[in-house]
């Protein structure tokens, strides 16, 4: 996770001084990656806001009950999200920061 946060905010930075098509290229440089994943990941920082500025996160553990765990993965597999990103913006939201 700490990579992916890593290349978001170095995506996020190079769109600030360059168009899309250059920014992807310095990106695919500078972390040696394809052109293809370069583009992805600028792609991604234009696209949603909230990505432009990834944070690197820390695990914690969380003791819920079943049904609610249950409810929880099921909306994952729906949504294709990981449980730790459901639970980041329900977390967020509660505290009023989305």
């Amino acid at each position: 996770m700490q990579q992916r946060a890593e290349r978001m905010n170095a995506a996020h930075e190079l769109l600030q001084r360059h168009p899309p098509a250059e920014a992807a290229r310095l990106l695919a440089e500078r972390y040696a990656l394809s052109s293809g994943q370069a583009r992805r990941y600028v792609r991604a920082t234009t696209e949603d806001s909230s990505l432009a500025q990834a944070t690197i996160k820390d695990p914690i553990t969380v003791r819920i009950p079943r049904p609610l765990l249950a409810q929880l993965r099921e909306r994952a597999r729906m949504t294709g999200r990981s449980l730790g990103s459901l639970v980041a913006q329900a977390v967020a939201s509660f505290l009023g920061k989305t």
